[in-house]
């Protein structure tokens, strides 16, 4: 049998297509994998954002969670010695903040199971309506840092993280877990939780912690959709920080300081379905905000909750365009922000029939008018007085209004 050799240029020809195939199917087998990670996917969650905070109390939450819930990380949030954690309790607070990194640096842990599990730890940690065991312990740092020392947590030295460098990671992740937002999803539900926990000599310090809550969706009362069929798409992060001074035990001087701060941003969001009623006429969008305050009165530092929402990009809620004013709505929808108040329009509308409900600061200033429905403030078991206000955003921004300089002109004007 003879051997015959093709010349190098016929050898190119053939070898050629063969290269091309092969490169095709790497950059289509790349583009798959790549693809593939970009897409989130939606899942069935096991516990609907309704049964979670802020919607629901702490100890409710929790609850529903480790009812559900037991394996892994679970088995640590839901242990029966964290139902209770008095404000002073320093060493389990320092507890749930080291599965709190665990949580965090878990890459196995998915987004949803985060979401839950930083529900529980959170629901855990004290606020002001939790217990005070009113006992000076003069040791009680030194226990603190004698347990982090033997979990290989090492307290943050001069060369750590800063807190206004936390306070910019803050607004990373807040605007990271917002910008995952997928496309083709209309309606979510956002929550936000951050606390803050010190000592200083042994005594603890008021306590700062705050939850929000954002929640649109055009359609929310389709009866065409089953609830538990809707597809989730989760993002969560969280993260915490622990600083702290070397203790000094001994004989009458005690000296020691211990900082705490904790933060969780959830999004989860899906695709509300558009429908009619008899009348041929789509139903009304469901807007909802939602804040609670859990700080203590004394508390006088830095309200880390109110400066996020300052700096971080929300989504916009665009509202389903009306066949009847489609080139209105149009325009609505691109500009998708309340139209600032003037001091004329301000003295005209405010406490009178046709604008309802108002405030005048924080993040979600605004007037409300017209056909607002809904209400400003509903009290709980717990006696706490969330922010809410239901149906849509504000009609007026006051963002940048002030009324004593309005009241002060319209005092001029009256001489």
């Amino acid at each position: 049998m003879r051997n015959f050799s093709l010349p190098k240029k016929q050898k190119g020809v053939f070898a050629a297509p063969g290269i091309i195939v092969i490169a095709t199917i790497i950059i289509i087998v790349a583009a798959v994998i790549f693809l593939g990670q970009r897409q989130t996917k939606g899942e069935k969650v096991q516990i609907a954002p309704s049964q979670l905070m802020p919607e629901v109390s702490a100890a409710e939450a929790r609850t529903t969670i480790c009812n559900l819930k037991k394996e892994r990380l679970f088995a640590e949030a839901c242990q029966s010695k964290f139902n209770i954690v008095v404000q002073e309790d320093v060493e389990r607070i320092a507890e749930l903040f080291v599965l709190l990194n665990k949580i965090q640096s878990d890459k196995s842990v998915s987004d949803y199971d985060r979401l839950l599990l930083s529900q529980a730890v959170f629901a855990a940690l004290p606020t002001k309506d939790s217990p005070e065991s009113y006992l000076y312990q003069p040791s009680i740092l030194s226990r603190l840092k004698d347990y982090l020392i033997s979990q290989n947590v090492v307290y943050a030295q001069e060369k750590g993280m800063s807190e206004e460098e936390f306070k910019k990671q803050m607004e990373r992740d807040l605007q990271g877990v917002v910008d995952g937002l997928p496309k083709g999803n209309n309606a979510w539900v956002i929550t936000v939780m951050v606390s803050k926990y010190s000592w200083i000599d042994g005594k603890r310090r008021p306590t700062y912690s705050q939850q929000y809550a954002q929640v649109f969706d055009p359609f929310p009362n389709n009866p065409n959709v089953n609830r538990q069929d809707i597809n989730y798409n989760v993002g969560s992060v969280v993260g915490s920080k622990m600083s702290g001074q070397t203790v000094d035990v001994g004989g009458q001087s005690y000296r020691g300081t211990s900082k705490m701060i904790a933060y969780s941003f959830t999004i989860m969001s899906w695709k509300s379905q558009e429908y009619t009623n008899a009348d041929g006429l789509s139903v009304e969008e469901k807007f909802l905000v939602s804040r609670r305050n859990f700080t203590e009165n004394l508390y006088l530092g830095e309200h880390y909750l109110t400066t996020l929402l300052d700096s971080v990009k929300m989504p916009s809620a665009k509202r389903p365009a009306e066949s009847s004013d489609k080139k209105e709505s149009e325009k609505d929808n691109q500009t998708n922000a309340p139209k600032e108040i003037t001091c004329e329009e301000y003295t005209r509308l405010i406490g009178s029939k046709d604008c309802r409900y108002w405030i005048l600061n924080g993040v979600s200033s605004g007037l409300w008018c017209a056909d607002t429905t809904g209400e400003l403030y509903r009290p709980t078991d717990q006696g706490i007085e969330p922010f809410v206000i239901d149906s849509r955003p504000p009609d007026y921004s006051t963002n940048s209004f002030d009324a004593e300089t309005c009241a002060k002109e319209n005092d001029e004007r009256n001489k």
